[in-house]
């Protein structure tokens, strides 16, 4: 992910597995709602321009299509 993406620029990261880092970020993004919303949009645009973003959206439409979760692929 941190080869794409830049915490606090295009994407917000909590430290996985850690409920006191992921509550953190969740009370930052509720009360940082401007900064979130140019992350966002930042993250966005910058995944639409990784490869395998594209590559993604067709497996995911091709599993719904075929009527199979995407998890079961």
């Amino acid at each position: 992910m941190d080869k794409y993406f830049t915490d606090g620029k295009d994407i917000v990261i909590a430290e996985c597995r850690n409920p006191e880092s992921i509550a953190k970020k969740k009370l930052w993004m509720l009360h940082n709602t401007r900064e979130l919303y140019s992350i966002s949009k930042s993250g966005y645009e910058r995944a639409r321009q990784v490869p395998e973003y594209k590559n993604s959206m067709n497996r995911m439409i091709s599993s719904l299509d075929s009527g199979l979760s995407y998890e079961s692929s």
